[in-house]
């Protein structure tokens, strides 16, 4: 929420969208009413409708400083969205810095603020970043990549034990 405060110095088009219930949903309005920014953050509570919601952005920011691998973030990168995150737990194995996003390091808003400023400002750049994201997740995380996977996997157990597949559906 800090970094919101950054943002609405240097801008007043961005509007911050937040989605999702928590135990942490009280501190986060209480910051947004102490940081004077309640005009351009927004809390939409749990919803099932994410991927419309998702399909609506411009950006995806996640500013998580504990995170596991950051699923959301791979929904975000289906939807061609740019992504700003922080470098935490396994976001860095899909969030490869000025490659399918930017990293920002957990707990520092300055740095989250002129991530997401620079993409603001450079359309191309959110747009290249858009399409690799996508890349990536479609390459490696896509049903069809996992299910090749596992077939792989099958086929490489298969030989160890010396064991002919066909092949047949």
């Amino acid at each position: 929420m800090e970094a919101s405060k950054i943002l609405k110095e240097q801008t007043s088009r961005i509007k911050i969208i937040v989605v999702g219930t928590g135990s942490l949903m009280m501190e986060l309005s209480k910051q947004v009413q102490a940081l004077e920014v309640e005009d351009i953050v927004f809390f939409l509570g749990f919803r099932e409708d994410v991927p419309q919601i998702l399909s609506s952005l411009d950006l995806f920011v996640l500013s998580s400083h504990l995170e596991g691998l950051g699923s959301s973030i791979m929904d975000a990168m289906a939807c061609r969205l740019p992504v700003v995150a922080t470098q935490t737990g396994g976001i860095p194995e899909i969030v490869i810095n000025e490659e399918t996003g930017l990293l920002v390091p957990p707990k520092n808003p300055s740095a989250l603020a002129q991530a997401i400023l620079r993409l603001y400002k450079d359309r191309e750049l959110a747009s290249q970043l858009g399409r690799r994201g996508y890349e990536l997740v479609h390459e490696k995380f896509s049903a069809e990549a996992m299910a090749q996977k596992i077939i792989d996997l099958y086929q490489k157990l298969a030989d160890k034990k010396g064991i002919q597949l066909d092949g047949k559906d």
